[in-house]
């Protein structure tokens, strides 16, 4: 969905904890996806590598960067974006996702450019990531 609120954008934040973060999209096609961002949003997009040698486009316009585009990591998900929120601690929230009735997917690992992250879902099913901004080491 695009979406401009009627009273303007809010400005954008600089990710607080609880913020989004990120959005991401996975995908069977990356040149496909990525193209099509570029032709209607303006988007521009670099290609990073990971750790592990697969190819993240991130795409961006007005030098900051936006969502990236990756090869669906798992054959049996259809192409979707998943959103990222930011928190100080994956492992603490990851508790916090099953005690208040949600589930961790994807337990807290290192992802491939190498932040602690997540996959969770909620009671009902939406599914998101929780990820510490900054690298621990």
């Amino acid at each position: 969905m695009l979406l401009r609120a009627n009273d303007g954008d809010p400005e954008e934040n600089t990710g607080d904890e609880s913020d989004w973060l990120w959005a991401e999209l996975w995908t069977d096609d990356t040149v496909a996806s990525t193209h099509f961002y570029e032709q209607v949003l303006g988007y521009r997009s670099v290609a990073v590598k990971g750790l592990s040698g697969s190819t993240y486009q991130i795409m961006g316009r007005d030098q900051r960067p936006r969502p990236s585009v990756i090869k669906s990591p798992f054959e049996d998900v259809s192409p979707n974006w998943l959103p990222y929120v930011k928190v100080d601690d994956v492992d603490a929230v990851a508790i916090d996702v099953i005690e208040h009735g949600g589930k961790v997917l994807v337990p807290p690992e290192r992802d491939d450019l190498d932040y602690p992250v997540a996959i969770v879902s909620d009671p009902t099913g939406g599914v998101f990531a929780i990820q510490e901004k900054e690298k621990q080491q």
